[in-house]
C-alpha cells in the first residue's frame, strides 16, 4: 500500500503514513483518480536531467579549451618582426625551432702549441665556423697563483684553418715571464653559426 499523500510505501491498513505523519483514515480519494497512483519519489535525485546535461556540456568545453590552450601554447609564434629568441647562449629561430648560433666554447678548438723559449706561441684549429673568437690566457706560478691574463682577438675563424698566435715576453713582462709555471686557456667570447 501507498500513501496517497506522499507516495511512500506503507503497511496496509496503517492508520497514518510514517513517512509524511498524515493521517490515512481521512478523506479518501476516489477510485480509478491520480491521487490514487503512488507518487515518483525523486528524494534519491539530487541533480535534475537538465542540470546533469547542461554542466556535462560546461565541462567538456573546458577540456576542450584547455587542451586547446595547451597546444597553442607550445606552438612558435609567427611574427614577422622577430624570428629567433636569444636565451643568453644561444639563437634559436623560433620559426621552425633551429638553432641559428651559440656561444663558442673550448670544444670548438684546438690549440697546437709550439716549442719557443723566448715566448708562448701556438696555432688556433677550429673545428667549426666561428665569429669574433676571444681567447683568454691565464699564466699562473708554481702556487697556481694567476701572474698575468692576455686575451687574444681572432676575428672570424673558419673551420680547420690554422690561426698562429704568439705571446711575447715583454707582452708578459720580462719579470713575470720568470715566475710563469704553466698556462690556461679558455674562450671568452665567440658565436658558432648554423646555417640551414
Amino acid at each position: 500500500m501507498y500513501c496517497k499523500y506522499c507516495g511512500n510505501e506503507i503497511e496496509d491498513n496503517s492508520k497514518f503514513c510514517k513517512n509524511c505523519g498524515k493521517n490515512l483514515t481521512e478523506d479518501k480519494p476516489k477510485e480509478n483518480t491520480e491521487q490514487n497512483k503512488p507518487i515518483e519519489n525523486h528524494k534519491d535525485e539530487k541533480w535534475p536531467t537538465g542540470l546533469k546535461i547542461f554542466l556535462a556540456i560546461i565541462i567538456i568545453l573546458a577540456i576542450i579549451g584547455s587542451v586547446i590552450g595547451i597546444v597553442l601554447g607550445h606552438l612558435p609564434i609567427n611574427n614577422k618582426n622577430q624570428n629567433s629568441t636569444n636565451n643568453g647562449n644561444q639563437i634559436v629561430n623560433t620559426d621552425d625551432n633551429k638553432l641559428l648560433s651559440r656561444n663558442a666554447n673550448i670544444n670548438d678548438i684546438n690549440i697546437v702549441w709550439h716549442d719557443n723559449s723566448l715566448s708562448y706561441s701556438g696555432t688556433v684549429v677550429p673545428k667549426t665556423d666561428i665569429e669574433n673568437l676571444v681567447l683568454t690566457f691565464k699564466f699562473y706560478d708554481s702556487n697556481k697563483n694567476t701572474v698575468k691574463t692576455i686575451e687574444k682577438r681572432f676575428g672570424n675563424i673558419t673551420k680547420n684553418q690554422q690561426y698562429d698566435f704568439t705571446i711575447t715576453m715583454s707582452e708578459l713582462g720580462y719579470s713575470t715571464a720568470l715566475k710563469i709555471s704553466g698556462v690556461r686557456y679558455n674562450v671568452s667570447s665567440g658565436q658558432v653559426k648554423y646555417f640551414g
